[in-house]
């Protein structure tokens, strides 16, 4: 949840109702977290460490 709240950056994805955050957990390590929003409600699906793909986007974007 804090990634999510807290993120800097957020992407589409393939599906529309899923959008990917990238964001820091509590200690600062950078995550990404996948969450679903539909007409059920909202959902994180997804959340691991960030991969450098993103990281490397924050540095130069």
């Amino acid at each position: 949840m804090h990634a999510v709240r807290y993120h800097w950056r957020s992407l589409r994805t393939a599906d529309p109702a899923v959008t990917l955050f990238i964001g820091p957990s509590t200690t600062a390590e950078p995550l990404e977290v996948g969450v679903v929003q539909d007409e059920r409600g909202t959902a994180i699906i997804h959340a691991m460490r960030a991969r450098r793909r993103f990281l490397e986007y924050r540095r130069h974007g």
